[in-house]
């Protein structure tokens, strides 16, 4: 992987060990920035220049970048120049810039913004310890009685096993108040957690709403993971209730879960009620043969019910507040060299970081449409879902993306007038001698692609702005489990360059490092550090002691205070059976304060 000398480097370690395909990044070539405010800008700075032997692939009309909120948020805060300039300012006046954005995009909030951040050096620092919040109740805020976008379609969940579902901004709070109302009868409060075994379908999206609503903390896998390693996962935090379903469905092969269901349950002695959301092809939940299960299952139908007042009608809305901090999503280590680890983001560090992403970055509007080929299982799966706080619809899909035909993917596109589309370069790839969606589609509405997983070679590049659409931006994205989020991805005021990803995110001081020693390096392999506090890391692991022995060992190994992505070895170990967990201790970890 190169890196630009101007960029002063960044490549994602996760990118650099799966791939050996040569990859730029955007340059920040950042002369100094003011020490205090400017009057707003009124003309669009210069591109970077482009390197030579790189290819301009699409650029935004002066017009359109004075339109974007990108530009709108540096008027704002009064920074003079392009983005070279507001990068620059957002890690030289980081707590100024985290306080801005809290306000530009809009986040619901109690509570005092000072201090931005309690502690100076990772991993101990707090962002925002004055700040209580609900992810839940900013998500579904478009769906508020009177809300300009209350009528408007918020989700809808596409399927190869049954028909569409939608439902709109006010019928998904409904929904999500339905959940969150049935689970604090069970008695779930911020202190427990709930799982979900589940496809990507808008069920899934549903019950993580509604368990959020109550401040619980949330987890999820793909039903096509085993039991064993659901359970090494699970059993971590000790949900209180799981999510999940009969069956699922890929490239028309129906796969029951009774049996993985069954395994699971018996190794998480924490649960007290499995809610099952039927997807076999008779439409209903299985019979389940487990005699403990049946006093434990309840079907997704009968677990609303539970939840609504009489007539079936909705509870009002109501919202647990939490710290910024608060442990809200817990992702998971591909577990390769001993039990995976659990990764806890905060309820308010996973909000402002996605809302800076798709707001800012991803130019998500109202109106928007957002289609992201994932599984819960995955970290884009939070982010996607996370499009609801613009005022976007999330389309999910259940199923295998390329089935029944190589083509499907775009058909789905044009059916329902995505705006904003996420896959991998593996299907660019398979597309390119196949696939020409510029003939055979109507992609007008389409303005963005994602693309993550590996880099985009030239040629998918070619591709797509030959034979998918001209008039669209490319992000080629990069993150990964470790933050939830991105370090580097798109952005709408600069132009898309072959092989190069366009911007490092607002707010991350990224560069590039060699590990043996430790010295910042340009134009080779090297492994991303982050020299400077920033939102979207953990706030704790799940399991760790009190000094954050683990969490200090997977980032801070070599340099105290300095974020360094952890090695990512490639041996799958070998899995002990499945067997019943002694302890199941209750979810109780906070981040602590300096």
């Amino acid at each position: 992987m190169v890196v630009r000398a101007e960029l002063r480097g960044a490549l994602l370690a996760c990118v650099v060990l799966a791939t050996a395909r040569a990859l730029q990044v955007r340059p920040h070539a950042a002369p100094p920035v003011p020490q205090q405010r400017h009057p707003p800008v009124s003309a669009v700075a210069a591109a970077p220049a482009v390197a030579a032997g790189r290819k301009v692939m699409w650029e935004p009309t002066p017009a359109a970048v004075e339109q974007t909120a990108m530009r709108r948020f540096q008027q704002s805060v009064g920074v003079d120049g392009g983005y070279d300039e507001l990068w620059r300012w957002s890690v030289e006046h980081s707590d100024e810039f985290w306080s801005e954005l809290m306000g530009f995009v809009g986040v619901e909030y109690s509570g005092s913004l000072s201090p931005v951040k309690e502690g100076s050096a990772m991993p101990d620092v707090t962002y925002f310890p004055g700040v209580q919040l609900n992810f839940a109740e900013n998500m579904l805020r478009h769906g508020a009685p009177g809300a300009a976008l209350a009528n408007a379609e918020a989700l809808v969940s596409v399927s190869e096993s049954r028909d569409d579902k939608r439902w709109t901004f006010a019928e998904l709070a409904d929904d999500a108040s339905r959940v969150r109302a049935a689970l604090e009868k069970l008695g779930v409060t911020s202190s427990d957690a709930c799982g979900a075994y589940l496809s990507n379908i808008g069920e899934t999206i549903v019950a993580m709403l509604g368990c959020t609503a109550t401040g619980a903390t949330w987890t999820s896998c793909s039903p096509d993971f085993g039991a064993a390693a659901v359970a090494d996962r699970f059993g971590q935090v000790s949900p209180k209730v799981l999510f999940t379903c009969d069956a699922f469905m890929s490239a028309g092969k129906e796969t029951a879960l009774v049996d993985k269901v069954e395994e699971l349950v018996a190794a998480l002695p924490s649960l007290e009620r499995v809610v099952v959301v039927g997807m076999s092809a008779e439409g209903k939940a299985a019979v389940w043969k487990d005699a403990r299960l049946k006093g434990l299952v309840v079907s997704w139908d009968d677990f609303l019910a539970e939840g609504s007042e009489a007539g079936g009608a909705a509870p009002p809305p109501s919202y647990a507040k939490v710290p910024f901090a608060h442990p809200q999503f817990v992702l998971y280590s591909s577990g390769t060299t001993g039990m995976p680890k659990s990764i806890a983001h905060g309820a308010g560090n996973t909000l402002l970081q996605h809302a800076k992403e798709h707001v800012l970055h991803g130019e998500l509007r109202e109106g928007d449409r957002m289609l992201f080929y994932t599984t819960c299982g995955w970290m884009m799966w939070n982010w996607m879902a996370s499009s609801l706080f613009a005022g976007a619809t999330v389309v999910t899909y259940d199923g295998f993306a390329a089935y029944p035909k190589l083509s499907s993917p775009w058909d789905l596109v044009e059916k329902e007038g995505i705006t904003h589309v996420g896959s991998s370069p593996r299907y660019f790839q398979a597309c390119r001698k196949r696939v020409r969606p510029m003939d055979d589609n109507d992609l007008s509405a389409l303005r963005v692609i994602y693309s993550t997983g590996s880099p985009l070679s030239p040629e998918d590049y070619e591709y797509v702005y030959g034979k998918v659409k001209a008039d669209v931006m490319i992000a080629s994205i990069s993150g990964g489990t470790d933050i939830c989020s991105c370090f580097a991805l798109g952005n709408p005021t600069l132009p898309v360059v072959q092989g190069e990803l366009q911007a490092f995110g607002l707010g991350l001081d990224a560069a590039a490092m060699d590990r043996d020693t430790g010295d910042s390096v340009v134009g080779t392999k090297a492994e991303l550090v982050c020299k400077a506090p920033f939102v979207a890391a953990p706030v704790c692991f799940f399991g760790d002691d009190e000094a954050k022995s683990k969490y200090r060992g997977a980032y801070f190994e070599k340099n105290d205070g300095v974020w360094c992505a952890p090695a990512r070895p490639t041996a799958d170990r070998a899995r002990a059976p499945l067997r019943p967990r002694r302890a199941a201790p209750t979810l109780t970890p906070r981040p602590p304060r300096s």
